[in-house]
């Protein structure tokens, strides 16, 4: 057995998050985007392939100053910026997106992604996908010169009868704005729903659906941030309720222990802004201008991860040296369209 298949087995008796829209970041999505279905990485959390299962894992997602399938990088050795510079960063952010005009696609409305993604050893690939934005239908060429081929899943219900129930149960980019909108606006009142959902879905499935999680966290705060960007991570394969979105910037300001990296570069080569709870090994990345989810990134913990989530199952296996980009995930392009094949 190899390392990889030791990820993919770690947790496989948790269920996946769900669609990443592109993942494109859902667990879906990075399923899907693996194929057969791309799933948005943002709504379920990504499902490129084998990527997707490593991703949801030990997601380890961005290219750093993006050097190409380079096979290693260095995470910053300490956090970019202290945590009041955070604050004012995720102030700031709140008060981008809280702009933007709101937009909330119908259930059967169609959107096409272009996700980049990199795990340690292999090549960059990119994933062309197309996705409804209630994750019911997803649309892919199954390679050139081949026909577009659409998948149509299942009606899900369950969960419960809220939206965040909901959106538990079958993370899409529907339920996932649904879970956003839900959110009250007070960062206190906030961060206690999502405590209280935490606590619900239990540590370990909050990590395995993170797209910026390699093991659980051990702190509240970590938790906490990790459920949050999950959220976001989920709905920016198509659109997110901006007062929402605004909502969790500010309730994440308040988080202790929140990083913030400046200058830096996905895997798709887009200049990005990373947030981490994790001192900077697991990231969320935003487009510095408008402030939107644009992908996620893991550095390598090095051979204390295997210790710490193996044991001695892990003796013989080795991780990348720590500080080694391990999996780097980027939307390259979501757009809106009027069927799948369209761009």
């Amino acid at each position: 057995m190899n390392d990889l298949d030791l990820v993919r087995e770690l947790r496989a008796d948790v269920p996946s998050p769900t669609q990443a829209r592109l993942a494109p970041g859902r667990a879906r999505l990075l399923a899907s985007i693996s194929r057969p279905r791309p799933r948005f990485a943002r709504r379920a959390i990504l499902p490129i392939g084998a990527a997707a299962a490593a991703a949801a894992v030990v997601l380890a997602i961005a290219s750093g100053a993006a050097s190409g399938p380079a096979t290693r990088s260095t995470a910053p050795k300490a956090p970019a910026t202290r945590l009041t510079l955070t604050a004012q960063l995720l102030d700031t952010a709140a008060a981008a997106v809280a702009s933007h005009p709101a937009v909330r696609p119908g259930p059967h409305q169609w959107f096409y992604t272009k996700f980049v993604q990199y795990e340690y050893g292999q090549p960059i690939q990119l994933s062309e996908n197309w996705e409804t934005f209630d994750g019911r239908q997803t649309a892919y060429f199954e390679g050139p010169d081949r026909p577009l081929i659409v998948h149509t899943g299942p009606v899900i219900t369950g969960g419960g009868p809220t939206a965040l129930d909901k959106y538990n149960a079958n993370a899409t980019s529907l339920t996932a704005y649904n879970a956003l909108a839900s959110l009250p606006s007070s960062p206190r009142a906030l961060l206690a729903v999502v405590a209280r959902q935490v606590a619900a879905v239990g540590a370990q499935n909050v990590a395995a659906g993170s797209p910026v999680s390699g093991s659980s966290p051990t702190s509240r705060g970590g938790l906490e941030f990790d459920y949050l960007a999950t959220l976001l991570w989920n709905a920016a394969g198509a659109a997110a309720p901006p007062a929402a979105e605004a909502a969790v910037f500010r309730a994440m300001a308040t988080i202790s222990g929140i990083s913030s990296q400046r200058g830096i570069t996905d895997v798709a080569g887009q200049p990005a802004i990373a947030l981490s709870a994790s001192g900077g090994e697991s990231q969320l990345l935003l487009d510095p201008q408008t402030y939107q989810v644009i992908g996620a990134r893991q550095f390598s913990e090095g051979q204390n991860f295997w210790r710490r989530v193996a044991g001695r199952k892990a003796d013989g296996l080795h991780m990348p040296p720590k500080g080694t980009l391990f999996i780097s995930m980027a939307w390259a392009q979501v757009t809106m369209v009027s069927g799948p094949g369209r761009t």
